[in-house]
């Protein structure tokens, strides 16, 4: 295809490439670079019209269709070359050359429809229809963006509120649970003194009956004053040390 190689040079020298990729059979790379050719070609459109280019190239053709800029089957066309790029670039699949041949024609068509229409046709109304609708994509991304942002805070802002409230009910938790241990414990300390001091006191009174049956009992009997005094030091030391008698309880009980 004869292609005005002067006002477009980017254009005519990536379509050159392809054509040399095709020749050398080298298909996956010639699909590449028709993508590559693709974007130059989209790219020709928001600079004839000096509107600002949307980053990525499916919004730069669906913004060109939705104005109007091109028809529905270029707006296919194009759709085509770019996924198939895709599948060269990113799946490295194997393309026929019967299939590189067609992706090829529809980009020959697409080049010589510019070169004889759309380049040519340039109206104050496609123009500002361009701009206005960039402007308005520009607003709904700046929106999402915002939304998104906005969404994310509240997440984590969710987030933070439940950790608090979780770490709360725990702390809350703990410090009933240490409670109540504390207070068991306490009982059972309650309790623990209560055995030793009826433990201690039934020492007591058992030593004491001996010393007293010892004191009434005129005969020899040695070896049961001897018991009843070791009997009546083990419940008075056993009290002291427990803490349940003092040393004034055992002088008393003496």
């Amino acid at each position: 295809m004869e292609m005005n190689n002067t006002s477009w040079p980017n254009l005519y020298k990536s379509y050159e490439d392809v054509e040399q990729r095709i020749e050398q059979k080298d298909y996956s790379t010639a699909v590449q670079k028709m993508r590559t050719t693709l974007e130059i070609l989209v790219k020709l459109f928001y600079d004839k019209y000096d509107a600002k280019c949307p980053k990525d190239l499916y919004t730069q053709i669906s913004v060109l269709s939705d104005v109007g800029i091109i028809s529905k089957s270029s707006t296919d066309n194009y759709h085509t070359i770019r996924i198939k790029g895709n599948e060269a670039s990113h799946e490295y699949r194997e393309f026929s050359q019967s299939e590189v041949k067609r992706i090829f024609k529809l980009l020959n068509s697409e080049i010589k429809l510019w070169d004889d229409k759309y380049c040519k046709e340039m109206s104050a109304i496609q123009a500002s229809s361009l701009k206005n609708y960039l402007k308005e994509l520009e607003k709904k991304q700046e929106y999402e963006q915002n939304r998104d942002t906005n969404h994310d805070y509240d997440r984590r802002k969710t987030i933070h509120d439940y950790n608090r409230s979780a770490i709360h009910e725990y702390n809350r938790r703990y410090a009933n649970h240490e409670y109540y241990r504390k207070k068991k414990l306490e009982e059972l300390k309650k309790e623990s003194r209560k055995k030793v001091r009826v433990f201690s006191l039934f020492l007591l009174l058992i030593s004491f009956c001996l010393w007293h049956v010892i004191s009434l009992t005129s005969g020899n009997l040695s070896f049961l004053l001897t018991v009843g005094n070791f009997l009546f030091c083990i419940a008075a030391i056993h009290g002291i040390i427990t803490g349940e008698l003092s040393l004034f309880e055992v002088i008393f009980r003496i």
